[in-house]
């Protein structure tokens, strides 16, 4: 019969393995960037217009952003001197690294630019993190 001690290095051990499975798998896994939404204004703007580059100023610096953010949640205004006022915010889901919070936004990124060209404001969503901006 296992004695109380051998009982409780037993269930020791099984904690730290089902601990260590979990940030292997868990914690540190690969974002993921699946797509989830988009909502992109009706309102567009001409090439050349201010809020073309005041809208990629805006994108830019919240993939650079976001994950150097507190909690991974990171909100911006527009660059100054702008004669547009474009402003956007970024998300990662908590449990990201850094790394995987980067990953993830220049998905992100990628995704904004592809359903949204033009727009005056626009949202992704993919499954572990978020971008969106709007013009004022």
């Amino acid at each position: 019969m296992p004695s109380f001690a051998q009982k409780f290095l037993s269930a020791t051990l099984t904690l730290f393995m089902v601990i260590i499975v979990l940030r292997i798998f868990v914690v540190n896994g690969t974002p993921n960037t699946d797509f989830y939404a988009e909502d992109c204004s009706i309102d567009g703007y001409a090439p050349d217009d201010p809020h073309q580059s005041s809208i990629g100023y805006v994108l830019s610096d919240l993939v650079t952003g976001t994950p150097a953010a507190p909690g991974y949640r990171y909100r911006n205004v527009p660059p100054p001197g702008s004669l547009s006022q474009a402003s956007g915010q970024g998300t990662c889901t908590p449990s990201l690294s850094v790394s995987d919070c980067e990953t993830c936004m220049v998905a992100a990124y990628g995704a904004i630019q592809n359903y949204c060209p033009g727009h005056l404001s626009g949202d992704v969503i993919l499954k572990d993190c978020s971008i969106g901006y709007f013009t004022m």
